[in-house]
C-alpha cells in the first residue's frame, strides 16, 4: 500500500501525506482519506480483480451526463493487488438522512432529486433489448450463505413454509418462478448501479447534488433490480424506530410510483410481478447480512410470499 501510494502521487506533490483508514472489510478492501497539502481524495486497494472492475465501471459512469460518480484520479498495480486513487465527495451517505430525526418532506425531497438522476441515468443509456432475467438464480446462489448465518432455518427448509392455506417448499417456489421469468422481463434494458441501497448514494442536501458510489457491480439490465434494492436497503434494519419505518415507507412509495410511471411509458406489462420477484430476491438474500434472527426470519417468510405472489395463476 505504502508503494501503491508512492506512485499515485506525483513526484512534484511528495512529501508527508495524512493517511486516514475508514472501517471497511466487506468486500476486503482498504478504504481510507488521503491528503495532500490539505486536499483529500479517496484510496481503496484490493485485489485486481475488483479494483479493475471498479475504475471500468467508473470510467462508463463519466459516459453518461450529470457528474453522478467520483472522478478517477489515478490507479496502480504492485502484484495481484490494486489500488485506486479517485476525487473526494464532501458529502453524508442519503442512509444518514434517512435514519435522523429530520423532517419527512426532507427525506422525500431528497429521494425526488435522487430520482431525477436515476431517471437521467436510465433516459440516457436505454436500448431496446429484453434484459437476461435472474433473480431466482441470485437468491440460489446467496442462500447456502443465508443458511450458514441461520441454521435455525433449516425447518423452514425441510417442512415449508404457510403461504396462504398452503405449506410449500422452497425449492418448489423458486421452480416455479423460474420456469416464469422468461416471460418476465421488460421490453428495455438500462444501465444499473448494480447495488443500489441508500448507504451508496452520496447526497449533499444543500445543494440537491447526487453521487453514486461502489459502482463495480454496474451493468445493463432490468431496471426492477436496482429498485428492489433500494427498496429494501433501509427496511432490512432491525430495532427501527416506528416513525423511521414510517418514513421508510414513504420513501418507498414515492420509489414505486416512479418506476411505475416508467413501467407505462415503455409498455411493461409484467411490472407487477417482476416487482414482486425483485423484492422477493432482495429479502431473501437479505437474510444472509441481518444477523438478528427475528428480522431475518421475517424478510425469509416475505420473500417467500412474494414469490408465492409471482407465481399464482394470472
Amino acid at each position: 500500500q505504502y508503494q501503491q501510494l508512492g506512485q499515485l502521487v506525483p513526484e512534484a506533490e511528495r512529501g508527508e501525506v495524512e493517511f486516514h483508514p475508514y472501517w471497511d472489510g466487506i468486500s476486503g478492501a482498504v478504504v481510507a482519506q488521503v491528503r495532500r497539502h490539505g486536499t483529500p481524495a479517496i484510496y481503496k486497494e484490493g485485489s485486481r480483480r475488483k479494483i479493475e472492475e471498479e475504475a471500468r465501471k467508473l470510467e462508463a459512469w463519466a459516459r453518461i451526463p450529470g457528474d453522478l460518480t467520483p472522478r478517477v484520479l489515478g490507479s496502480v498495480t504492485v502484484k495481484d493487488r490494486e489500488a485506486l486513487l479517485r476525487e473526494f465527495v464532501d458529502s453524508p451517505l442519503l442512509s444518514e438522512l434517512y435514519l435522523s430525526a429530520s423532517p419527512r418532506e426532507a427525506k422525500l425531497a431528497a429521494t425526488r432529486r435522487l430520482l431525477e438522476a436515476v431517471h437521467v441515468v436510465w433516459r440516457y443509456t436505454l436500448v431496446p433489448e429484453r434484459p437476461r432475467i435472474d433473480y431466482v438464480e441470485q437468491i440460489r446462489r446467496r442462500l447456502p450463505e443465508v443458511y450458514a448465518l441461520h441454521p435455525e432455518f433449516q425447518p423452514l427448509v425441510d417442512e415449508g413454509v404457510a403461504v396462504g392455506q398452503q405449506t410449500v417448499r422452497i425449492e418448489e417456489l423458486l421452480v416455479r418462478a423460474e420456469a416464469l421469468e422468461p416471460d418476465l422481463a421488460p421490453p428495455v434494458s438500462v444501465w444499473l448501479h448494480g447495488d443500489f441501497n441508500a448507504n451508496n448514494v452520496l447526497y449533499h442536501e444543500p445543494t440537491g447534488q447526487v453521487k453514486f458510489i461502489d459502482v463495480h457491480r454496474s451493468r445493463f439490465g432490468d431496471y426492477l433490480q436496482d429498485i428492489g434494492v433500494f427498496m429494501l436497503s433501509m427496511e432490512r434494519r432491525p430495532g427501527t424506530a416506528p416513525a423511521l419505518l414510517d418514513d421508510f415507507a414513504a420513501v418507498n412509495e414515492l420509489v414505486e410510483g416512479f418506476a411505475r410511471r416508467f413501467a407505462a411509458e415503455h409498455g411493461d406489462a409484467a411490472f407487477e410481478r417482476r416487482l414482486h420477484l425483485s423484492l422477493a430476491r432482495s429479502c431473501v438474500t437479505s437474510c444472509r447480512v441481518v444477523v438478528d434472527s427475528a428480522q431475518s426470519e421475517r424478510l425469509l417468510r416475505r420473500g417467500l410470499s412474494l414469490l408465492a405472489l409471482v407465481t399464482a395463476p394470472a
